[in-house]
């Protein structure tokens, strides 16, 4: 069986985690977010949201350690469900990661518009720009592991760089007094508000779980759970710090509803301070590249994952020689990610509520895998493992609900239903004709 070069480190798990996390949420959405919970009640919902997700976390560092393959979930589900659910379940997760390859595009060529003010009137150069992009993470991700990990940690840095940048001027120039009013009028609801949302801005520390094969510590002293908590609680504390930052900055009335908030913020409190600001822009690009590029690793082990396991064709499982990347999975989801960009933006905002959905099964999938690995003794830890297993599981099924309740603002509509359905058929075609092509090699 071929396997993937182990190069990475436990920085590069928090790297791969974190930045994944970490996108442009908090430079364009912090307007919707003050609209939604003002500013304190955005920022605890923001932080509790990433408490009450440590659970799902550590049943996924505990399981990384005991299955240290690259389809993740699959692999937990192994001895659990049928072989054909296992298939379901990676084919479902495929999709989330795929999704936000061409989405991440498109927002990058939106952002550029920043320093190109007519690129949004210029549809074809908007698309070129998105191909452009997602060809420079195909050819980092080919280089290697050690290169795709290497530009996620360059990335993550600069963002921390400037993140403590932005802190120090909040400190400097901002007030208590624009905070105020510091919940909405019903405080609760506008907590409710923010927990339909916010799950979806804390996606991605959960990617780690697919390079764990790729690991270069020793299996003793293999440990995935800091890195992983420590991506988690951080993107918390971010996205809560972001918040507050640009409320004091400017009173938060001024900002909600507006894209771009924590920038014009910024704008105004320091309109000639253009290093600043031209700053903050480059490092948001090159946050919407690290997102890019943990989603597309991601997305490729599995599709090499899944078809090693013989669930799919085994020419998407064969490896560069030099490098030990899945050159042909590589292939495939750049090609898919290019066709997603002609979707448009209203097209993959559907993909991504799909994605979204998808992303919280998987966490149910591997708490409740948690639990029961646990109780049959397979994994280290055996109560710390079967708590997490059962407290990720309700939380995670409580995410799942706010999408099929039809009474909870922002459920999922007949659409979203229909386009799982077409991907699934697609995928089960392509499973059954394995299976047929199998038995066929087989009766030779």
């Amino acid at each position: 069986m071929e396997t993937l070069a182990k190069k990475l480190k436990k920085i590069d798990y928090f790297a791969l985690s974190f930045g994944s996390i970490i996108g442009v949420g908090w430079l364009i959405s912090s307007g919707d977010w003050l609209n939604r919970g003002a500013p304190l009640g955005a920022a605890i919902t923001f932080f509790g949201c990433a408490l009450l997700l440590i659970p799902v976390a550590i049943s996924y560092s505990l399981l990384m350690v005991k299955f240290p393959h690259a389809d993740a979930e699959v692999s937990y589900l192994n001895q659990i469900v049928p072989r054909k659910i296992q298939f379901i379940a990676g084919w479902s997760i495929t999709l989330a990661y795929l999704v936000i390859c061409p989405w991440e595009a498109i927002a990058l060529t939106e952002l550029l518009s920043k320093f190109l003010p007519n690129l949004n009137d210029q549809v074809l150069l908007k698309y070129t720009f998105g191909v452009i992009v997602l060809i420079i993470i195909w050819a980092i991700n080919i280089a290697g592991i050690s290169v795709a990990s290497g530009f996620q940690k360059i990335s993550v840095y600069l963002l921390l760089g400037i993140f403590f940048i932005m802190i120090f001027q909040g400190l400097s120039l901002g007030s208590s007094k624009n905070l105020q009013p510091y919940f909405t009028d019903n405080p609760m609801n506008g907590i409710i508000k923010m927990i339909q949302i916010v799950p979806y801005f804390l996606l991605g520390f959960e990617i780690s779980a697919r390079t764990s094969e790729e690991s270069a510590i020793p299996p003793l002293k293999r440990g995935f759970l800091v890195p992983i908590l420590a991506s988690l609680i951080i993107a918390g504390l971010f996205y809560a710090a972001i918040i507050l930052i640009a409320s004091s900055l400017v009173p938060w009335g001024e900002l909600k509803k507006i894209d771009y908030a924590t920038l014009v913020a910024f704008e105004k409190t320091s309109p000639k301070n253009i290093i600043l600001i031209n700053s903050i822009l480059v490092v948001t690009l090159l946050s919407l590249l690290k997102v890019l590029n943990g989603n597309f690793i991601s997305a490729t082990r599995m599709t090499f994952s899944i078809s090693r396991n013989e669930f799919l064709s085994k020419s998407l499982s064969r490896l560069s020689k030099n490098t030990k990347v899945p050159t042909n999975s590589l292939l495939l989801i750049s090609g898919l990610s290019i066709l997603g960009i002609f979707f448009g933006r209203m097209g993959l905002i559907t993909l991504a509520e799909i994605g979204s959905f998808a992303i919280s099964v998987a966490w149910f999938f591997t708490s409740i895998a948690c639990f029961i690995h646990a109780k049959q003794g397979r994994i280290v830890n055996l109560k710390l493992g079967m708590i997490t297993g059962i407290i990720g599981s309700l939380v995670s099924f409580a995410l799942i609900a706010t999408k099929i309740l039809w009474f909870i603002p922002g459920h999922l509509v007949t659409t979203h239903y229909l386009v799982l359905l077409v991907w699934l058929f697609f995928g089960l075609t392509l499973y059954f004709y394995n299976e047929k092509s199998k038995k066929a090699q087989l009766a030779q």
